[in-house]
């Protein structure tokens, strides 16, 4: 299997509308390692959310090496934002993967039958095997509006999931891109902090039995 590794460039210091976009090519099924600077030094923190695509899988983002691998299914167009998180000031790159479908080799000439041993007489019957337990997928439910006015109804933003996951950490970031609220507890409840009603934009990241997911997506304060 192929392992293509590529270099990218963000900015700790730049806005949001002056990240750099990348575009890259790639097969389906083969590894794309991305080495993305400015990460390893345990300056900044790092999220990325799928907007566009369909499924596929990833390792992760290694902190230490500053590397994080994507593996497509599917030919067809991924795409994604990139966030990195300094000290509260957040900028974004957004990267475009462009996956073409795999070549299908010949198939090769089907081997003569091999001739076959005389059965013995009464041949015990093996046994079935024990079925693989089947892994159920997170379905993740979260609200989009929460009113903070202490009537006991509807008070706090929550997510809610028909099973929790083991890995989980959220971000909540204000119209300025400023990071208001971190949690790495999944049963978090988040008040609104106190700020004024209005829109806020969050990033997920959680695992479950097909890999690493992230969300983006975003939730109003009302009165």
């Amino acid at each position: 299997m192929k392992h293509f590794i590529y270099t990218l460039l963000l900015l700790s210091v730049a806005p949001i509308a002056a990240a750099q976009d990348y575009e890259i090519s790639g097969t389906q099924g083969e590894t794309i390692t991305l080495n993305i600077s400015g990460f390893a030094d345990n300056r900044s923190t790092f999220a990325y959310a799928q907007i566009t695509g369909g499924a596929y899988t990833s390792n992760g983002f290694n902190q230490s090496t500053g590397q994080i691998s994507f593996k497509f299914e599917k030919a067809e167009e991924y795409s994604f934002d990139f966030y990195e998180d300094l000290n509260g000031c957040v900028n974004a790159t957004s990267i475009l993967f462009k996956i073409k479908a795999k070549s299908t080799p010949e198939p090769e000439p089907e081997p003569e039958p091999e001739p076959q041993p005389e059965p013995e007489p009464n041949p015990q019957p093996e046994p079935n095997p024990e079925p693989e337990p089947i892994s159920e997928r997170i379905v993740i439910d979260i609200p989009n509006i929460f009113t903070p006015n202490g009537d006991g109804i509807n008070d706090g933003f929550h997510i809610n999931y028909n099973i929790r996951p083991s890995v989980f950490a959220i971000k909540i970031f204000n119209r300025n891109g400023q990071n208001i609220f971190s949690s790495t507890n999944s049963d978090f409840v988040w008040d609104g902090d106190n700020n004024v009603p209005g829109t806020y934009f969050y990033i997920i990241n959680y695992h479950d039995s097909t890999g690493v997911k992230t969300l983006s997506g975003n939730v109003m304060i009302a009165q």
